[in-house]
C-alpha cells in the first residue's frame, strides 16, 4: 500500500508513504485525500517519505493535476502540510509537483536540516 493514513491525532493526519507499486495504489491515495475534503472538517497533513523508493515522475504530473482540481473547490479544508524528505530523488519529485502547480495550502518541506516553505 502506497499511503497509510493515521487519524489518531486529527485534525493532524499523518500519512506514511511507501513504494508506489501501481496506478491503483496512487488512485487509492487520492481517493482517501478526497474523503477528507468530503468530511467538511479542517485538517493538516504530515507526510513521512522515509520508505519511498524510486517513483515514476509521471506521478508528479498526476499529483499536480489533482492539486489543480482541488484548488477549484469552494472551501479549502487543508490548512497546511509538512513533508519529511530523506532523499534527493523524492525532493526532486516534490519540486516538480510544485513547479507545475502551487499547493492548496502552505507546505513545509523538511529536508537536510532545512525547512523549505512553499506558499499557495
Amino acid at each position: 500500500m502506497f499511503a497509510v493514513f493515521n487519524y489518531d491525532e486529527f485534525p493532524i493526519v499523518k500519512v506514511t508513504l511507501n513504494n508506489l507499486e501501481n496506478r491503483e495504489d496512487f488512485e487509492n491515495f487520492l481517493s482517501e485525500w478526497l474523503r477528507l475534503y468530503d468530511n467538511g472538517e479542517y485538517y493538516s497533513f504530515e507526510f513521512d517519505t522515509k520508505n519511498v523508493g524510486l517513483i515514476n515522475p509521471k506521478y508528479s504530473v498526476l499529483m499536480s493535476l489533482f492539486i489543480r482540481e482541488l484548488k477549484k473547490r469552494d472551501i479549502q479544508y487543508l490548512t497546511s502540510s509538512r513533508i519529511y524528505v530523506y532523499n534527493k530523488f523524492t525532493k526532486y519529485l516534490l519540486d516538480l509537483i510544485f513547479f507545475i502547480q502551487k499547493p492548496v495550502a502552505t507546505v513545509y518541506i523538511h529536508y537536510n536540516d532545512e525547512v523549505i516553505t512553499i506558499q499557495p
